[in-house]
């Protein structure tokens, strides 16, 4: 059921989350928020919408810590992912400055997407970490 897919899919997110080694290599495998520090933190999240429905996370911190969740994220993470690059994108397609200035007033994130840009704009791992908490995330073991 619902519950051995989400520890099969837990479980290999762990198991390739604890093998990246580079940015590049945990960018292939979900989301990647940067701090301003140079800390990351990696998240990859699986569900299933059809019976056994099953939904999990899994973040790995740069501090060697690691959360996990079972709330359904839907498609925060790679929508997050997908319209930080397309604003980017517009940003240096925009020809004058005043439409460069009217892109970036414009609001690109959802509520849920603003949670994870704080994350990236956040001063240290722990407040990033505290904003994960209060999304649903919790603790988990060193694997």
């Amino acid at each position: 059921g619902g519950p051995i897919r989400a520890y099969r899919a837990r479980t290999e997110a762990i198991r390739l989350l604890s093998a990246a080694r580079t940015p590049d290599e945990l960018s292939r495998l979900g989301t990647v928020l940067t701090l301003p520090g140079g800390e990351r933190i990696a998240i990859r999240y699986s569900d299933a919408h059809a019976a056994p429905t099953y939904s999990m996370s899994v973040a790995r911190l740069s501090d060697g810590t690691w959360l996990r969740s079972d709330h359904h994220f839907c498609g925060l993470f790679g929508g997050y992912a997908s319209t930080k690059k397309l604003r980017a994108d517009m940003l240096e397609m925009a020809d004058t400055p005043e439409e460069r200035q009217r892109l970036e007033g414009e609001t690109w994130f959802n509520d849920d997407m603003l949670k994870l840009q704080s994350i990236e704009r956040a001063p240290t791992l722990d407040e990033a970490r505290a904003t994960l908490i209060s999304m649903g995330f919790k603790a988990m073991a060193t694997p």
